[in-house]
C-alpha cells in the first residue's frame, strides 16, 4: 500500500469517526438521516465493486455497533443493498452528481425498513407497514439531503478556493524579414 493509499484511508476512516460520532449526537432514532450511510455512499460511489461493497458492509457493522439493536443485523442488510446497488452501477454512472444521493436514499431507505422488518419478525412487536414506511422514506429523504448538500458545498468551496489559471497567450511578433535581409 502507497503512502498515498494509506492517507486516503486514514481521511476515510477519520471521516467514519466524524460520522458515528454524529450519527449518536444528533441523528434521530427514526426517521432522521444516517450520516454512516451517507458516508457509505460516498465510498461506493469511489470504490464500486467488491471494495465498494466491503466499506458500506463495515459500515452497517458501526450502525450495530453504536444500536442497541440486533448485532449483524444492519451488517447484513447493507452489505446485501451495497451489492445490489454495485451490480445496477456502470463505470461511468458513479461520476454523475445525481448518482451519491440516489444510493444514499437506497442505503438508507432499505436499512430503515428491512432492519425494521426483520427485527419484527424476531421479536413479538407487530409491524406496523405504514409506520415502517414513513420512517424509511423519512429517513431516506433526509439522508439524500444531506449528501446533495454535502456535495454541493464541496463543489463551490472548490470553485471558491482553486486558483484562476489563465491560458497563455500566444505571442505574435509583427517583424517581418524579407528575403533580401535574411
Amino acid at each position: 500500500m502507497s503512502s498515498k493509499q494509506s492517507y486516503e484511508l486514514a481521511g476515510w476512516a477519520l471521516m467514519a469517526y466524524i460520522a458515528v460520532v454524529v450519527q449518536i449526537a444528533f441523528c434521530p432514532d427514526t426517521g432522521g438521516p444516517h450520516c454512516v450511510l451517507a458516508l457509505a455512499a460516498g465510498w461506493l460511489c469511489r470504490h464500486p465493486g467488491p471494495r465498494g461493497v466491503f466499506g458500506v458492509a463495515l459500515g452497517g457493522l458501526l450502525l450495530d455497533a453504536v444500536g442497541n439493536g440486533r448485532l449483524g443485523l444492519h451488517l447484513g442488510t447493507c452489505g446485501m443493498l451495497a451489492a445490489l446497488a454495485a451490480s445496477a452501477l456502470s463505470g461511468g454512472m458513479t461520476a454523475r452528481w445525481w448518482v451519491r444521493p440516489v444510493i444514499a436514499a437506497w442505503l438508507a431507505f432499505g436499512d430503515t425498513a428491512v432492519s425494521a422488518t426483520l427485527l419484527s419478525l424476531t421479536t413479538p412487536t407487530r409491524l406496523d407497514l405504514s409506520d415502517v414506511l414513513r420512517d424509511a422514506g423519512a429517513s431516506a429523504l433526509w439522508t439524500a439531503a444531506l449528501v446533495a448538500a454535502v456535495a454541493l458545498s464541496g463543489t463551490l468551496l472548490s470553485r471558491c478556493l482553486a486558483p484562476h489559471v489563465s491560458a497563455s497567450s500566444v505571442r505574435l511578433s509583427n517583424r517581418w524579414n524579407r528575403l533580401s535581409e535574411a
